[in-house]
């Protein structure tokens, strides 16, 4: 073999150099071009992640006056004191002319907080607030813009006087020392989780039993319109005056042909009532399906309802909740849905509203496989809810939230009857959720007007 030169070897360096670059170049290429992809899959599910909390967000705020009502955090936002500034200040005529909340928060400072619910009151009385004492309706969290003592004090002389106890009480509040910022547990963003489909649910029962008083109304038309026919049939003797049954029926079925379906559910003009939109959602969780009669739908609502609220509660002895309990989640059936389990409440309570209000069929086959159509619906419906819930589940759980409470320490003494303090208890922790009582002691005030003394510490959890 002849022996290279020093030119070839040379030469051979270069290309050998060359090589080495150009596969470390494609090498470079390559690993930035997984970097960038992993990126761009990391930004997607960032994304992802983001549009589903605005999403979750979205609809907890649809929540927040339902739960504000129930906890007593909702009320009056406009107090006496503050609508008699308005009067002598007279500032009425510039609060209906401000266009934005930095205009409202311009004319008194108490407006800074509170401007948005005065936006929406006046926008809601089209437009203008006609005098100061229509302000006394306005409505929001009872804490906005407001000093909590002050709040703390006034809810209290109300809950006195509906159990009837005196003016003369002594009453101390003070701020507990110091902020920590607390993440809200497990238990309370399963309550969230339920309030979400309440509130789903409370929105499809309002519209529902509105669609039945729609019906009823047209009911008693078409029976109205029928004791018309026959009283003129009964006062003629003359055909000609007494309209034909072709007639009578084209009165009162004609003109509801097009706006009563099978089930009564569509209304005036073909245009489909909210009782039939069945594939619309509120909160991201589905209506009821249409296949199970708007009567046994309403029923259906309430018995949802009432169990959620026992989950609430945690008598129900189900710790997963209502819907996780009705699906035999251990199997899937050919469309990947869990089927009931042999022992749902759900099942059986959907069984029994079908033979009470009765599913469309001329024979008892008919009726039978509307009846398992049905029933197959509302299994999907659950399946769908249990799907729903899950997703909120995981949202909640990828985020870690936390919060500031505030704690006040409320301390009471008064004297009375014992049915005027258990009253006055009674009113605190079902009216004033957010106002608890730590401690109770009672003592003998006066032998001879039978009046006993009672000192309450309570507790005050402001968000």
């Amino acid at each position: 073999m002849r022996e290279l030169s020093n030119r070839e070897k040379r030469l051979i360096g270069i290309l050998a150099v060359l090589v080495v670059f150009a596969v470390g170049w494609l090498a470079k290429d390559n690993l930035n071009l997984d970097l960038l992809g992993r990126e761009l899959k990391t930004k997607q599910a960032q994304l992802a992640e983001a549009k589903a909390l605005i999403s979750l967000s979205k609809s907890a705020d649809q929540t927040k006056q339902s739960l504000r009502q129930q906890t007593g955090l909702h009320g009056r936002i406009i107090s006496d004191t503050l609508a008699a500034e308005i009067k002598g200040l007279d500032l009425l005529q510039q609060l209906n002319q401000a266009k934005r909340s930095g205009d409202l928060a311009k004319l008194h400072p108490a407006f800074r907080e509170k401007a948005g619910y005065l936006i929406d009151f006046r926008q809601q009385n089209e437009g203008e607030i006609d005098n100061v004492d229509q302000l006394k309706e306005v409505e929001g969290p009872i804490f906005v813009g407001e000093q909590p003592e002050a709040v703390i004090a006034q809810q209290i002389s109300t809950a006195t006087r509906s159990a009837g106890l005196k003016s003369n009480y002594q009453l101390s509040i003070k701020a507990q020392p110091g902020k920590k910022s607390t993440q809200i547990n497990t238990e309370a963003k399963a309550v969230l989780e339920a309030q979400l489909y309440l509130s789903a649910l409370d929105k499809e029962l309002a519209e529902l039993e509105s669609e039945q008083d729609r019906l009823a109304e047209e009911a008693e038309g078409a029976m109205g319109s029928m004791f018309d026919i026959w009283n003129m049939g009964g006062d003629s003797d003359s055909a000609e005056d007494t309209p034909s049954t072709e007639n009578a029926e084209e009165g009162t079925n004609g003109s509801n042909a097009e706006a009563v379906s099978s089930d009564g559910e569509e209304s005036k003009n073909g245009v489909a009532s909210p009782a039939t939109a069945g594939a619309s959602s509120t909160n991201g969780f589905k209506r009821l399906p249409i296949s199970i009669p708007l009567d046994a739908r309403v029923e259906l609502i309430y018995f949802i309802k009432a169990e959620i609220k026992q989950d609430l509660r945690q008598i129900s002895g189900r710790p997963d909740g209502l819907i996780s309990a009705q699906l035999n989640l251990g199997q899937t059936d050919t469309n990947g849905d869990y089927p009931f389990k042999e022992n749902s409440i759900l099942l059986e309570e959907c069984e029994i509203l079908l033979d009470d209000y009765g599913s469309e069929g001329d024979s008892i086959e008919e009726i039978k496989l509307a009846d398992q159509a049905s029933i197959q619906d509302f299994a999907d419906y659950l399946n769908h809810t249990y799907r729903r819930q899950k997703e909120i589940q995981q949202i909640l759980a990828r985020v870690p939230i936390t919060y500031q409470p505030q704690h006040y320490m409320v301390s009471m003494k008064f004297q009375g009857q014992i049915n005027q303090a258990s009253s006055f208890i009674y009113a605190v922790e079902n009216q004033l959720r957010w106002l608890q009582v730590r401690d109770f002691k009672i003592v003998i005030a006066d032998k001879k007007k039978n009046l006993l003394g009672f000192n309450l510490m309570l507790v005050a959890n402001i968000l």
